[in-house]
C-alpha cells in the first residue's frame, strides 16, 4: 500500500512473469484527485540505461510531447536532486540509473496530484530507492505540467534495462473528490465542480441526489447555396439549481449540425434539437438561398438565419425551456443585388444578432453574430468549444460580386463558420462548417458553392465535488 496517508482504492494490480522493458497504464478512471504507483522488485541493465515516464504517449491532441522522467539517482551518500525543466515548450527528463551493469533491487512511489485537472497544474512526485552489489542508489524527483490535458494513461520506459521478472505494480487512488454520477464523453473535475460533457448522446446516472447545473446547446443551422446567407447557431439554455434522483437514468440528447445545403435543396437546414432533463435546446435556423430560384428568407430555431437580398431574417425561437434560461438572436438581413453585388446575412448567435453586409474593402457580407463566454470554465473542462471560450456563434454569410473577388463574412464567435469567399477564379466556394460541439451555424456558399454545415450540440451537466 501506499506510503502517504489517506484510504485509498485498488485501480490496478499485477506481478511481472516476464521481464518487460515498458509497463503502461491505460484507461485510468477520472473519479479521484490523486494517484499513487508503487513498485516492488528489481530491474536489469546491461550498460547505462534511463527510465522515462511518459503521459498519455508521445503526444496528446494538439499539445506538445510530454516526457517525465521517473526519479534521478545518485550514487550512495550524493544529494537528491530535482531535474526537470521545460524546454522550447516541451517538458522532459530523465534518470541516470547506473552506468554499471548487473541486477539492482527497486522501490518507488509516484504520486500523481491534480492528474484530472484539465485546465491546471499537475504534479508528479517519484521517490525511488534503489540497492545494488556496488552500493546505494536513490532519488526524490518532481514534476509539474501546467497544460490542458487529463491523464489517461502513462507508461514507465527504459531505454537499455528491464523490468525483472517477478517486480509488482500497484496503481492506487485516493478516495477523495469521489464521482456522484456515471455518464458523458468526458468527465473532470476543477476542485470545485465536477463536469460531465455530453458530446454524444448517453445516460446520466446520479449515485445520490444532487443539485446540478445545467447547458444545453442545439445543433448549428447549415448556410445557404449560392449567394447564401450564414445559418442561426444552436440554440443555449442554462439551468441553475436541477434537483437530480439518486438512481434515476436522464437521457441527454445531443443534436447533430445540419447537413450542408445543396443546389437541390439550396436554402440552408435547421440543426437538430439537445434535450435534457426536460430541457430543450432548439437547434439553429438554416441560412437563405440567393441560387437560381431564390429563397431569400432566413430560417427561424434556436438562433435564426440569416437573409439574402431582401428577404425576411430568421427569427430566434429559442425561449426559456424546463425552467432553464434560454438564449438566441435573429439572423441579419442581406443585401439586394444592387450593381450585381450580393452578400448573405450572418446568422444569430447566441450573444448577438447576425450582421448585415457592409461595403468595407473587399469584404461585403454580414458576419456571423457571437455566441456567448459565459461557460467558457465549463467548455475547458468538458474538452469541447472552438477555443476561444465562446459557444453558439452564428456563420458568416457569403459574398459575390461579378468579375470582382469579395471576402465573405467572418463567422461568430464560438464556433460559427465563415461565409464563402468569391475569387472569380473558380465557380463557387463553399462556406465553412460550424465547430463540433458548439452548435455554431455553417456559413453561406457563394455563387454556387453550398453552405457549410452546423456545428453539434453539447450537453454539460456540473455539480459540486
Amino acid at each position: 500500500m501506499p506510503t502517504s496517508t489517506g484510504t485509498y482504492d485498488t485501480i490496478a494490480s499485477f506481478v511481472l512473469t516476464q521481464g518487460l522493458q515498458s509497463v503502461a497504464f491505460s484507461n485510468i478512471p477520472q473519479n479521484y484527485q490523486t494517484l499513487v504507483l508503487t513498485i516492488n522488485g528489481k530491474y536489469t541493465n546491461s550498460t547505462q540505461s534511463y527510465c522515462r515516464f511518459y503521459v498519455n504517449g508521445l503526444k496528446y491532441g494538439q499539445y506538445q510531447l510530454n516526457t517525465y522522467a521517473l526519479a534521478r539517482l545518485l550514487p550512495n551518500g550524493g544529494t537528491p536532486v530535482v531535474d526537470f525543466s521545460a524546454q522550447s515548450g516541451t517538458w522532459h527528463g530523465y534518470t541516470n540509473i547506473t552506468p554499471d551493469a548487473g541486477t539492482i533491487s527497486l522501490s518507488t512511489e509516484m504520486t500523481a496530484i491534480n492528474y484530472n485537472n484539465y485546465n491546471g497544474a499537475k504534479a508528479f512526485i517519484f521517490d525511488s530507492r534503489m540497492n545494488s552489489s556496488i552500493g546505494g542508489y536513490g532519488g526524490i524527483g518532481i514534476s509539474t505540467i501546467q497544460s490542458e490535458l487529463t491523464v489517461n494513461s502513462f507508461e514507465l520506459r527504459f531505454d537499455g534495462g528491464t523490468f525483472a521478472v517477478g517486480t509488482s505494480f500497484a496503481l492506487y487512488g485516493l478516495s477523495t473528490h469521489q464521482l456522484k454520477a456515471t455518464g458523458g464523453d468526458v468527465i473532470a473535475t476543477d476542485g470545485t465542480y465536477w463536469y460531465h460533457t455530453f458530446k454524444t448522446s448517453g445516460t446520466f446516472t446520479p449515485v445520490a441526489n444532487m443539485t446540478a447545473d445545467i447547458l444545453v446547446v442545439g445543433g448549428g443551422g447549415s448556410g445557404g447555396h449560392g449567394k447564401g446567407a450564414g445559418a442561426g447557431a444552436g440554440g443555449v439554455c442554462h439551468l441553475v439549481g436541477g434537483s437530480l434522483i439518486a438512481g434515476t437514468s436522464y437521457s441527454a440528447v445531443v443534436g447533430s449540425g445540419a447537413a450542408n445545403s445543396s443546389i437541390g435543396a439550396p436554402i440552408g437546414i435547421n440543426g437538430s434539437n439537445s434535450t435534457f432533463f426536460g430541457i430543450t435546446a432548439l437547434g439553429g435556423g438554416g441560412g437563405a438561398s440567393n441560387y437560381n430560384t431564390p429563397n431569400d428568407n432566413g430560417l427561424s430555431g434556436g438562433s435564426g438565419g440569416g437573409a439574402t437580398r431582401s428577404g425576411n431574417v430568421g427569427s430566434a425561437t429559442q425561449g426559456s425551456s424546463g425552467g432553464a434560461t434560454g438564449y438566441g438572436n435573429a439572423g441579419g438581413a442581406g443585401s439586394n443585388g444592387t450593381n450585381g453585388i450580393y452578400g448573405g446575412g450572418g446568422g444569430g448567435g447566441a450573444g448577438a444578432a447576425g450582421g448585415t453586409p457592409t461595403a468595407s474593402g473587399t469584404r461585403i457580407a454580414g458576419a456571423g453574430g457571437a455566441g456567448k463566454n459565459t461557460w467558457s470554465a465549463w467548455l475547458d473542462y468538458g474538452q469541447v468549444g472552438s477555443g476561444d471560450g465562446y459557444i453558439a456563434g452564428g456563420g458568416g454569410g457569403s459574398s459575390y460580386a461579378s468579375g470582382v473577388a469579395v471576402e465573405g463574412g467572418v463567422g461568430g464567435s464560438g464556433g460559427g463558420g465563415a461565409g464563402a469567399t468569391y475569387d472569380t477564379v473558380f465557380t463557387g466556394s463553399q462556406g465553412l462548417p460550424g465547430s463540433a460541439n458548439t452548435g455554431g451555424g455553417g456559413g453561406g456558399g457563394s455563387d454556387s458553392g453550398s453552405g457549410g454545415a452546423g456545428g453539434s450540440g453539447v450537453v454539460i451537466v456540473r455539480y459540486t465535488v
